[in-house]
């Protein structure tokens, strides 16, 4: 579609461009945030959101995530640590395969760097420019580029799709091509490569022909385009109401916006990387956008009296909720100590900078970070986690009510030697109506007929317990039969050793990682305290 190949950032299946006859990927820049963010220059990306398509219709901005089952985003942590990353490429091969070269692990850290070195305040099109190896076009030159491929992808999208649909008859489409859609082409400049005759030829094809020709081929080139925009799940009328000219707008204003728009704030004080950063640009519109329009710059006051509230949050160490959020008020020069809130599994990381200060004339916000509870001696916490794992000891039912009863049970699941035991995925708590706590679960063991199911289960220790071990032992014996690997880091990355099936190991302490946990063996190396893959011995 043009001479320039589009390498605008590190990498992503994009923009297909019609060349030579076949449908050929391009790499394209990014789709701004629908969420303007108060983002500071100093702060530093914490995650990553995974890829997806943005479609914009009259019901607002829709993300259509590339792969639906992956989680939305990775932390830093995750990313760094290489056991994660080789399971997480497993699971999800759509995500894997696009990652291959130079990998996700890679891809992804170049990616945050480069964010965290960027003037937050640069255009999207100044910082794709700036950090891409295709610097023989100015920034608006290249933005010129990039909106002209949206609007022919999105004509021949939306024509091929309104064809199938009866929505416009093949004379109506083929008075089209003749009058606006192919002297854009014409229009594009000359290049070595060919490009620009191909697509001219690619298009006359298509639509400047005998309505047979169309007729044949309309199906064929509708599923590559849908494959290749991840909108496999899209109809053909929906395909249908993507509109060209407003494509080409949103993009000229996406390009417009500043770096900072696709940096979400989180609660624990980083940023998150919008996922069309990582996707290239997959951004499609059915209506016209508003105008962007400058926020006038307030007056502000001289002479400020009111005290504004100070916000109190709790949230485990991917920044999501654990409790309801707290609200202080009070005079304004007022002194406030914002508190921890007990909650069962988790301990604190450390207290806040700003737990004690006073109300100001600015709101403030005091977060409390939580990580699952461990200890070095003595008995660790009964209560698993919200988002953490469990596995069950005996034989057990999954409920679809915490009021158990054999017809409220969905399944039984068998006692299992323990590296068959069932797992699962903690995702809230519940009280029977005698007021006994249980377990919201999902299950979680993937190659079982069960795979998926959610209700509740006991949270009886005689029954179901974490599959981390959450407390200090001194010794401990591998019992995976591939034996496991030692580490320099808690992440699991910068592998120092393995040790064999049937090895016993010292410990000197346990650390928690996310939702997980860690041995400190004697060496200062760190291993998994997965139960399913090392066991405690005296």
């Amino acid at each position: 579609m043009t001479t320039v190949r589009h390498k605008l950032f590190l990498m992503g299946a994009s923009l297909m461009l019609v060349s030579g006859g076949v449908i050929t990927i391009a790499v394209l820049p990014v789709q701004a945030a629908t969420i303007t963010a108060n983002v500071k220059q100093g702060e530093k990306v914490g995650s990553v959101e995974m890829p997806y398509t943005l479609v914009t219709t009259k019901d607002g901005p829709q993300r259509v995530y590339w792969e639906s089952k992956a989680p939305q985003s990775l932390t830093s942590d995750q990313i760094n640590d290489t056991d994660f990353v080789a399971k997480f490429v497993s699971d999800y091969p759509t995500l894997g395969n696009l990652f291959q070269d130079p990998g996700l692990q890679k891809t992804l850290n170049e990616l945050m760097d480069k964010v965290n070195r960027a003037n937050r305040q640069d255009s999207l099109i100044d910082f794709v420019v700036s950090t891409s190896d295709d610097n023989g076009l100015s920034a608006s030159d290249y933005a010129k580029r990039i909106v002209q491929s949206i609007t022919q992808q999105s004509w021949i999208v939306s024509r091929l799709a309104q064809y199938k649909t009866n929505a416009k008859t093949f004379k109506e489409i083929q008075k089209d091509y003749q009058e606006n859609f192919r002297p854009l082409i014409e229009a594009l400049p000359d290049d070595e490569d060919g490009n620009k005759e191909n697509l001219l030829q690619q298009s006359d094809f298509l639509f400047n022909t005998e309505e047979s020709t169309l007729d044949t081929n309309a199906s064929r080139f509708i599923s590559m385009f849908k494959t290749g925009m991840f909108l496999s799940s899209y109809s053909d009328a929906q395909l249908a109401e993507i509109d060209p000219d407003a494509s080409a707008a949103q993009m000229s204003q996406i390009l417009q916006q500043p770096l900072s728009k696709y940096l979400h704030p989180q609660a624990d004080g980083t940023l998150q990387i919008d996922g069309l950063l990582l996707s290239g640009l997959m951004a499609y519109s059915t209506i016209m956008p508003d105008p962007i329009v400058p926020n006038p710059t307030p007056t502000p006051d001289p002479n400020p009296s009111t005290s504004q509230a100070v916000t109190v949050k709790y949230v485990d160490q991917q920044g999501k909720a654990l409790a309801p959020t707290a609200t202080l008020t009070g005079k304004l020069g007022g002194a406030y100590h914002a508190q921890a809130a007990k909650i069962d599994g988790y301990q604190v990381t450390k207290t806040p900078a700003n737990a004690i200060g006073t109300f100001t004339t600015e709101a403030q916000t005091v977060t409390y970070v939580y990580e699952p509870q461990v200890v070095q001696n003595g008995a660790a916490a009964t209560m698993a986690p919200k988002g953490s794992v469990i596995y069950a000891i005996k034989k057990i039912g999954l409920y679809q009510t915490p009021t158990f009863s054999t017809k409220q049970r969905l399944v039984w699941y068998a006692k299992q030697k323990r590296t068959n035991r069932p797992m699962f995925v903690v995702t809230g708590y519940a009280k029977s109506v005698n007021g006994v706590k249980r377990y919201r679960v999902k299950d979680v063991n993937h190659h079982s007929k069960t795979a998926g199911k959610m209700g509740y289960v006991t949270t009886n220790t005689d029954y179901t317990v974490r599959v981390y071990y959450a407390k200090r032992h001194v010794k401990i014996k591998v019992i995976n039969a591939k034996g496991v690997n030692a580490y320099q880091k808690k992440n699991l990355t910068g592998k120092r050793a393995h040790y064999r099936y049937g090895q016993q190991l010292k410990v000197k302490k346990i650390v928690s990682h996310n939702l997980t946990t860690r041995f400190v063996l004697s060496n200062g190396t760190y291993v998994t305290a997965n139960k399913k893959l090392v066991m405690t011995v005296k």
